[in-house]
């Protein structure tokens, strides 16, 4: 009796240990403050204005939250002040370190404009470079929103994304980045919400675990024959 209350609690601490945690969680009540957590804001657009900011009340529904608890970037991404020159749009924000050890699910809202005559787009990209945020490290790309650039090619309202990353064993740890891109005379904004990386156990895990609990239904049986 003994080896089998052993047996069953050892299986629970394998099935415990194989299920999913969360790496990065984010609701952007305060896109302030992200900076201060590790999070890089980059506009390499041509004569770049303003970076990512703070969901604005009363101009955009949040996904989830406050009336400002997403994050945004738009066509005032490429402007030359009182100029108003505007050309190609290449806005990153980018998260703090994360651990990519282990194979991780991302999932995230993105929203743009409700005209139907505008053309933006996002893609999510991820660096294996630890620490590193210049954004010539990310180099796979994870998600791809309207790539061609097409009017009304982005999701007119909240819209659920996800990927799926293999993880790199050892210690690897990296980025996310979220690229907002377009042409200032023709875009108008991205939204981002409820963002979520979270770890995806291991086949290996499962197959284990199924073993295990074969082997301790079979030994009951024996047991009771």
């Amino acid at each position: 009796m003994r080896k089998q209350v052993l047996s069953v609690l050892a299986l629970s601490a394998a099935m415990a240990s194989a299920q999913a945690s969360t790496l990065l969680s984010e609701g952007f009540d305060n896109v302030n403050g992200l900076a201060a957590q590790g999070w890089v804001f980059t506009n390499n657009s041509v004569n770049p204005l303003y970076k990512w900011q703070q969901g604005a009340d009363g101009v955009y529904p949040s996904q989830s939250g406050g009336p400002t608890s997403y994050v945004t970037a738009n066509a005032e991404s490429s402007r030359n002040g009182s100029s108003g020159t505007a050309g190609k749009i290449e806005n990153w924000l980018i998260t703090k370190t994360f651990s990519l050890s282990q194979s991780f699910q991302l999932s995230f809202y993105a929203a743009s404009e409700l005209f139907g005559i505008f053309a933006d787009s996002l893609e999510v990209r991820v660096s294996t470079g630890g620490s590193a945020s210049a954004t010539s490290n990310f180099t796979r790309l994870l998600v791809s929103i309207n790539p061609n650039g097409d009017v009304d090619g982005a999701p007119n309202g909240w819209t659920r994304y996800t990927a799926t990353f293999d993880g790199l064993g050892g210690n690897a740890s990296g980025r996310l980045a979220f690229v907002y891109k377009g042409d200032g005379a023709s875009a108008n904004f991205i939204a981002l919400d409820t963002l979520d990386v979270s770890t995806v156990p291991e086949p290996a895990s499962y197959a284990l675990i199924a073993l295990g609990l074969v082997g301790a239904a079979a030994a009951q049986r024996r047991r009771k024959a």
